[in-house]
């Protein structure tokens, strides 16, 4: 009884490895079948899904094959054996956008533009009604330089918003001002002496957020560089106000110089005592003196002569020149004397019509002429003065 038994159990067990093995023996087949089939296919299956707006559907071939059910009524559907394989949904837009490149972080606002000698920094702009100010520095390093800033269309601003472009009705250089409808202006720039310029654009209708670029066209006379621009780009254009706290982080520091007190012309030797504030005049003192031969000298009066603020640039001329007690007309011709060799000569000139306070001159300019010399005229300067107020 008990083999019989035994040999019954072989049985069933018999029977159901065989019923379970044909099953996985069938699934294995048919998930080599879809793996071969995949690998002959370049790309996948999209299918498109018409019955709503959602994207497509990629799917993959080993599933679509396993989870097919049989045919026949009494077929029972497949469990399939890729339930772990997600599907993969695809925006159509993701698919053929192109991203655009990242902006550059490249910026144009640079406080800062050189030509040649001279050296520009931007304070600031502000807008008044129709009128656009701007104001910026200059300054030289190395040498003096007549700098002329051209005025019509030569000079311009380009709103940012709009593109329009404003032309100047005045620039100014360091207190000189000059008609920016025209010729522009001219202003001798000392070395190592920072000046303000102002420029005024008139007929702006629009509120200016932003200056797309600020250009200027400039001369620098007798360095051979030629006419050439000087850009700044960028510049917010703000109120009084804000223009104030934007000049204080870029306020002008004097230099720290030497004074030169004493110049030489052929056989002349110049000394410069003091000069001297008071109100609206400033009267500057030396002496001339020749070591070997009598001269008749000339100091030229007119804008020949002059004084330069270290603070502001401005230029002042004289009203009087005196040589030896000689007095002479400083608004025109000037005066002469002879000065007598070996006995030095008071030279007293008197500059008129100053506005300002002045603590240093950055230069004192005197055009004189040594008659029959053959050397013609010259300048003989000054720099770095102290000047004493009263």
């Amino acid at each position: 009884m008990t083999e019989r038994k035994n040999y019954f159990k072989e049985i069933i067990i018999g029977l159901f490895i065989t019923v379970v093995g044909g099953i996985t023996v069938n699934r294995c087949q048919k998930y080599i079948d879809a793996q071969e089939k995949m690998e002959q296919d370049d790309s996948s299956v999209v299918e498109p899904n018409s019955s709503n707006n959602e994207p497509p559907i990629i799917s993959n071939p080993l599933e679509a094959t396993i989870n097919k059910p049989n045919s026949g009524t009494n077929a029972e559907p497949q469990a399939s054996t890729t339930s772990n394989i997600p599907s993969q949904r695809v925006n159509p837009q993701e698919v053929v956008e192109v991203k655009p490149p990242t902006p550059s972080s490249k910026s144009f606002n640079s406080k800062i533009a050189k030509s040649g000698n001279l050296t520009f920094q931007i304070v600031g702009c502000k807008q008044d009604g129709q009128y656009v100010t701007c104001h910026c520095h200059v300054k030289s390093e190395d040498m003096d330089v007549d700098l002329s800033i051209m005025g019509q269309k030569l000079t311009r601003i380009i709103d940012g918003r709009t593109s329009k472009e404003y032309y100047p009705s005045s620039i100014k250089i360091g207190g000189k001002t000059g008609d920016g409808a025209y010729g522009g202006t001219k202003k001798t720039i000392v070395e190592g002496y920072p000046v303000d310029i102002f420029i005024d654009f008139e007929g702006v209708n629009d509120e200016i957020g932003k200056i797309a670029k600020l250009e200027m066209t400039i001369n620098q006379a007798h360095t051979g560089t030629g006419s050439n621009k000087v850009e700044f780009r960028d510049i917010p254009v703000g109120t009084q106000k804000s223009n104030e706290v934007v000049e204080e982080k870029v306020k002008k520091e004097l230099p720290k110089l030497i004074p030169v007190k004493m110049a030489k012309s052929g056989e002349l030797t110049f000394n410069l005592k003091e000069c001297t504030q008071t109100g609206q005049f400033i009267n500057c003192l030396c002496t001339v003196e020749s070591e070997e031969m009598d001269v008749d000298l000339s100091i030229m009066g007119q804008k020949l002569t002059r004084i330069l603020d270290g603070a502001s640039g401005k230029e002042f001329y004289p009203g009087s020149i005196k040589i030896g007690g000689k007095t002479g007309g400083g608004a025109y011709s000037g005066t002469k004397k002879t000065i007598v060799g070996g006995y030095p000569a008071d030279i007293i000139i008197e500059f008129e019509k100053v506005n300002v306070p002045v603590s240093i001159a950055s230069k004192l300019q005197m055009t004189i002429n040594r008659a029959h010399t053959g050397t013609g005229s010259n300048n003989v300067e000054f720099r770095n003065i102290p000047v004493n107020n009263k």
